[in-house]
Protein backbone atom coordinates (compact mmCIF):
# COMPACT_ATOMS: atom_id res chain seq x y z
CA UNK A 1 0.00 0.00 0.00
CA UNK A 2 1.17 3.33 -0.99
CA UNK A 3 2.62 5.97 1.50
CA UNK A 4 -0.64 8.16 0.58
CA UNK A 5 -3.05 4.29 0.47
CA UNK A 6 -2.33 3.98 4.17
CA UNK A 7 -2.32 8.31 5.13
CA UNK A 8 -5.68 8.22 3.44
CA UNK A 9 -6.79 4.85 5.74
CA UNK A 10 -5.71 6.16 8.84
CA UNK A 11 -6.79 9.57 8.50
CA UNK A 12 -10.15 8.78 7.39
CA UNK A 13 -9.74 11.84 4.25
CA UNK A 14 -12.96 13.49 3.23
CA UNK A 15 -13.80 12.91 0.01
CA UNK A 16 -13.35 16.35 -2.13
CA UNK A 17 -10.54 17.39 0.21
CA UNK A 18 -7.56 18.14 -1.82
CA UNK A 19 -4.63 16.23 0.04
CA UNK A 20 -0.94 16.36 -0.94
CA UNK A 21 -0.40 12.40 -2.68
CA UNK A 22 3.24 12.61 -0.98
CA UNK A 23 2.96 14.02 2.30
CA UNK A 24 -0.61 14.52 3.25
CA UNK A 25 -0.64 18.57 3.62
CA UNK A 26 -4.22 20.17 2.89
CA UNK A 27 -3.74 22.05 0.10
CA UNK A 28 -7.64 23.32 0.43
CA UNK A 29 -8.18 23.65 4.02
CA UNK A 30 -12.17 24.26 4.79
CA UNK A 31 -12.70 26.45 6.11
CA UNK A 32 -9.72 28.46 4.43
CA UNK A 33 -7.60 31.46 5.88
CA UNK A 34 -5.78 33.74 4.17
CA UNK A 35 -2.34 32.49 3.41
CA UNK A 36 -3.73 28.85 3.98
CA UNK A 37 -4.33 27.24 0.09
CA UNK A 38 -1.68 26.19 -2.11
CA UNK A 39 -3.99 25.47 -4.54
CA UNK A 40 -2.50 25.99 -8.60
CA UNK A 41 -2.40 24.19 -11.78
CA UNK A 42 0.60 23.25 -13.57
CA UNK A 43 1.82 23.20 -17.41
CA UNK A 44 0.76 19.41 -18.47
CA UNK A 45 4.24 18.84 -18.98
CA UNK A 46 6.05 19.87 -15.67
CA UNK A 47 2.83 17.44 -14.19
CA UNK A 48 4.09 14.81 -15.90
CA UNK A 49 7.78 15.17 -15.28
CA UNK A 50 6.47 14.89 -11.76
CA UNK A 51 5.42 11.23 -12.30
CA UNK A 52 1.49 12.35 -11.86
CA UNK A 53 -1.28 11.40 -14.47
CA UNK A 54 -3.56 14.51 -15.44
CA UNK A 55 -6.60 15.02 -14.80
CA UNK A 56 -10.18 15.06 -16.33
CA UNK A 57 -12.53 17.84 -16.40
CA UNK A 58 -15.64 16.68 -15.17
CA UNK A 59 -18.39 18.00 -17.82
CA UNK A 60 -21.23 17.81 -15.31
CA UNK A 61 -19.54 20.28 -12.67
CA UNK A 62 -16.60 21.53 -14.57
CA UNK A 63 -14.20 20.52 -11.77
CA UNK A 64 -10.96 18.71 -12.17
CA UNK A 65 -11.58 14.94 -11.13
CA UNK A 66 -8.30 12.90 -10.90
CA UNK A 67 -4.40 13.14 -11.34
CA UNK A 68 -4.05 13.93 -7.36
CA UNK A 69 -2.53 17.30 -5.63
CA UNK A 70 0.99 17.87 -4.54
CA UNK A 71 1.86 20.88 -2.31
CA UNK A 72 4.64 22.94 -3.84
CA UNK A 73 7.31 21.26 -1.74
CA UNK A 74 6.46 18.05 -3.01
CA UNK A 75 6.25 18.44 -6.76
CA UNK A 76 9.43 20.41 -6.48
CA UNK A 77 11.00 18.00 -4.61
CA UNK A 78 9.99 15.50 -7.62
CA UNK A 79 10.68 17.50 -10.24
CA UNK A 80 14.32 18.69 -8.92
CA UNK A 81 14.15 22.20 -8.55
CA UNK A 82 11.84 24.80 -7.70
CA UNK A 83 8.93 25.84 -9.96
CA UNK A 84 9.20 29.21 -11.77
CA UNK A 85 6.13 31.46 -13.32
CA UNK A 86 6.73 29.79 -16.63
CA UNK A 87 5.28 26.81 -15.18
CA UNK A 88 1.82 27.57 -14.57
CA UNK A 89 -1.10 27.31 -16.43
CA UNK A 90 -2.49 30.83 -17.42
CA UNK A 91 -5.78 30.38 -15.74
CA UNK A 92 -3.42 30.06 -12.35
CA UNK A 93 -1.44 33.07 -12.62
CA UNK A 94 -3.91 35.85 -11.38
CA UNK A 95 -4.59 33.20 -8.30
CA UNK A 96 -0.68 33.38 -7.41
CA UNK A 97 -1.53 37.05 -6.10
CA UNK A 98 -4.51 36.39 -3.58
CA UNK A 99 -4.03 36.77 -0.49
CA UNK A 100 -5.20 33.29 0.39
CA UNK A 101 -1.91 31.56 -1.47
CA UNK A 102 0.44 30.50 0.72
CA UNK A 103 4.19 32.91 0.76
CA UNK A 104 5.58 29.50 -0.41
CA UNK A 105 3.22 29.70 -3.54
CA UNK A 106 3.01 33.13 -3.99
CA UNK A 107 6.71 33.39 -3.97
CA UNK A 108 7.00 31.20 -6.97
CA UNK A 109 4.85 33.72 -9.12
CA UNK A 110 8.29 36.44 -8.86
CA UNK A 111 10.92 33.50 -9.98
CA UNK A 112 11.33 32.95 -13.48
CA UNK A 113 14.35 31.83 -16.10
CA UNK A 114 17.35 33.92 -14.89
CA UNK A 115 17.43 36.37 -17.52
CA UNK A 116 21.04 37.53 -19.41
CA UNK A 117 21.97 40.61 -19.16
CA UNK A 118 22.70 42.48 -22.66
CA UNK A 119 24.92 45.13 -23.91
CA UNK A 120 23.11 48.07 -24.94
CA UNK A 121 22.90 48.49 -28.88
CA UNK A 122 25.06 51.71 -29.23
CA UNK A 123 25.38 52.63 -32.75
CA UNK A 124 28.65 51.79 -34.02
CA UNK A 125 31.19 54.61 -34.91
CA UNK A 126 31.58 55.20 -38.46
CA UNK A 127 35.19 54.33 -39.89
CA UNK A 128 37.59 57.23 -39.97
CA UNK A 129 36.03 59.06 -36.43
CA UNK A 130 38.18 60.16 -34.01
CA UNK A 131 38.55 57.80 -31.12
CA UNK A 132 37.96 59.16 -27.43
CA UNK A 133 41.46 59.69 -25.43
Amino acid sequence: MSKFGRLKKSARIAPGTAICCDCGMDTMPCPSKPRTLEQFIVKDEVWSAAGMTPGKIDARNHELVGGGFLCVGCIEVRLGRRLTICDFKEITVPLLFEPWCTERLRSRAFTGPKRRKTQPDWPSRPSGSPSLP
